[in-house]
């Protein structure tokens, strides 16, 4: 869990400050969504997530906007420019996930073989959005 916590009693007991939503992100990427764009980043010690840039609610972006895309240490995410709904999101040791926005659906796509011990660059082809690749010491392209 991420944020803001307070203790009193020398750390013996913790209060989280649940109406602070803080996390620290390795990096950020965005969406085409209309008619507000998405935010997407993997989160240290706390998955990747992704969650709307606005709300059109009374009480603003809320903390139940906020989805995971991919477990554990979260690391780089990446967009579908054609696609929206469509995340690219990683994790240590070289995981990747294909997240569906619409549907919740989470699709490994980790290259094999093997893990690897270091984040992972990721980037998705410029002209064909269908290709991504992804390299730890090798390239894999799919």
């Amino acid at each position: 869990m991420a944020g803001l916590f307070e203790s009193y009693d020398r750390a013996a007991t913790w209060h989280w400050k649940s109406n602070l939503p803080l996390s620290q992100f390795y990096d950020v990427a965005v969406d085409n969504s209309k008619p507000f764009y998405y935010i997407y980043g993997g989160t240290q010690d706390n998955n990747s997530v992704g969650g709307p840039s606005r709300s059109i609610s009374g009480s603003g972006i809320l903390n139940s906007d906020w989805f995971i895309t991919t477990g554990g240490d979260g690391f780089r995410s990446q967009v579908d420019p054609e696609d929206p709904n469509t995340i690219y999101a990683e994790s240590q040791y070289g995981g990747l996930v294909r997240h569906d926005r619409s549907t919740g659906e989470k699709l490994g796509i980790q290259p094999q073989p093997g893990k690897v011990e270091a984040p992972t660059p990721l980037e998705l082809g410029f002209s064909d959005h269908d290709q991504s690749a992804s390299a730890y010491p090798f390239v894999f392209c799919g």
